[in-house]
């Protein structure tokens, strides 16, 4: 297990990846941190500068969570060992029911991820739940794929 806390590390030390690794780290254990009763009224969004973005099922949500800031804030950075995150804002907006998970969300924003299988990211083998072992081999194989795209490659193949 230390061997993969080590490369949460290393990829958290790569500005690039860093905001969208936390997020789908939260995302993942979103109940985990703050409890299956808060993860169904909250939904991490995105991340920027240490400003951490919450979508909440209501405007009345978002409100009632300025009060709890201070210990959400805890909580998350304690979970993911760092402070990565700075600050919470609150807003209402979208909250998937909390058995859509990442990869439900991913399939149905992008239709053709399906004919292409997760190949496992380097390292990934030292990581013991399955579950997560997936979710963090498609997280590198997108990025992997993004990157290449930008370098004149929109099929993510070898060049």
């Amino acid at each position: 297990m230390q061997e993969f806390h080590d490369l949460i590390v290393q990829l958290f030390r790569e500005r690039h990846r860093q905001p969208s690794l936390t997020v789908t780290l939260l995302r993942q254990h979103w109940s985990d941190i703050h409890g299956a009763e808060l993860a169904r009224k909250t939904y991490p969004t995105r991340l920027t500068g240490g400003l951490l973005w919450i979508s909440t099922v209501d405007a009345g949500w978002a409100y009632q969570l300025q009060f709890m800031k201070r210990e959400m804030l805890e909580s998350i950075q304690v979970f993911m060992g760092a402070p990565t995150v700075k600050e919470l804002r609150f807003k209402q907006g979208e909250v998937p029911a909390p058995e859509t998970s990442l990869r439900a969300r991913a399939h149905s924003r992008a239709p053709h991820s399906k004919s292409r299988a997760a190949i496992p990211a380097p390292g990934a083998e030292a990581i013991s739940d399955a579950q997560l072992r997936e979710s963090f081999s498609r997280w590198h194989n997108v990025q992997k794929r993004r990157g290449k795209e930008r370098n004149g490659n929109p099929q993510g193949g070898p060049e």
